[in-house]
């Protein structure tokens, strides 16, 4: 991944994602560590009104659940993230 691109997270339920955030998914940075098989997301909106409960795959810095990430930069699953639109060049 080279550009900011929007994304929806999800959860996967049987074969259907169910999608419980939109965001932007950052190329990768230098001197940031993410886990593999990880991007580094910002988290717009939560789409599920119980979604904001979910923990993090990933808690960093104090944020331990999906609610705590609006506006924050969190690493996700590449395998729950789904790819929308570059945003930047």
């Amino acid at each position: 991944m080279q550009e900011a691109t929007k994304c929806d997270l999800v959860l996967c339920h049987g074969t259907t994602p169910i999608i419980i955030a939109k965001g932007i998914v950052h190329p990768p940075a230098a001197g940031v560590l993410v886990r593999p098989d990880h991007l580094r997301v910002t988290v717009d909106k939560i789409t599920q009104e119980w979604a904001g409960k979910i923990p993090l795959p990933v808690p960093e810095d104090g944020l331990l659940v999906l609610d705590d990430t609006r506006a924050e930069t969190v690493q996700w699953p590449k395998n729950q993230i789904i790819l929308d639109k570059v945003i930047s060049k």
